[in-house]
């Protein structure tokens, strides 16, 4: 019998009626019964997944995350443990060999990553931190630092932008400076206010198509979607 099917006897009852048995039961096949021994597993790819839950409120990253990694030949009951084959994975998963078949299980999610650009979230310098506040309440993001030393330049300069107000960290060139900001990012500030998260075109320009950017508790990271 093959390895797993369990060796079942039959037992046959007869009489001896004048002379002869009844019923007359032909002679048994088998007289007896064992079962062979478990195969190995040879060398394979094995895939294992696990759902996970939006990272940050980001919606895209919702859902079932599949890992692979490659096994080597094992006898029955060997097992391994692996990490994903795929830089954009991260977790760890034990493959067991079952009479002839790879099995896996364990944890999978996406890797994080910084953003490709580089970004500014906090600062101690009072002019940059305020900067950086206007770009998460109105963008819902870190400031990418290329466009945030751009602004702070623009404020400091009084004789070209909102030079009706140029004391600079008045309340006058501050909402100036603001309304300045907000019009010339046009449609992310209002995608923005609209949603209450990152717009997607700035999104992609941070991590890419395939990476997402936090909806909320923003930073430098990105993770890798599903």
């Amino acid at each position: 019998m093959p390895y797993g099917s369990p060796c079942t006897f039959a037992t046959q009852t007869r009489t001896c009626d004048n002379g002869g048995w009844s019923p007359n039961y032909p002679s048994c096949t088998y007289l007896s019964c064992s079962v062979g021994p478990p195969a190995s597993c040879a060398a394979a790819t094995v895939v294992w997944s696990q759902a996970q839950v939006a990272w940050h409120g980001n919606t895209a990253t919702a859902g079932g995350y599949a890992c692979s990694a490659t096994v080597t030949a094992a006898s029955h009951g060997g097992t391994q443990s692996k990490s994903p084959a795929e830089s954009t994975r991260t977790g760890t998963a034990t493959a067991t060999c079952d009479n002839g078949t790879w099995t896996a299980s364990g944890s999978c999610d996406g890797s994080l990553f910084t953003t490709i650009i580089p970004v500014t979230c906090t600062s101690g310098d009072p002019l940059e931190a305020k900067w950086v506040s206007w770009y998460a309440a109105d963008f819902k993001r870190c400031a990418d630092t290329e466009g945030l030393a751009y602004w702070i330049g623009r404020d400091l300069d009084t004789g070209v932008a909102c030079s009706a107000y140029p004391t600079v960290g008045s309340a006058e060139r501050d909402t100036c400076m603001r309304d300045t900001l907000r019009a010339t990012g046009g449609g992310e500030y209002t995608y923005a206010q609209a949603h209450g998260h990152v717009s997607s075109t700035i999104e992609a320009n941070f991590c890419g198509a395939a990476g997402a950017y936090p909806w909320n508790s923003w930073g430098s990271q990105c993770k890798s979607k599903p």
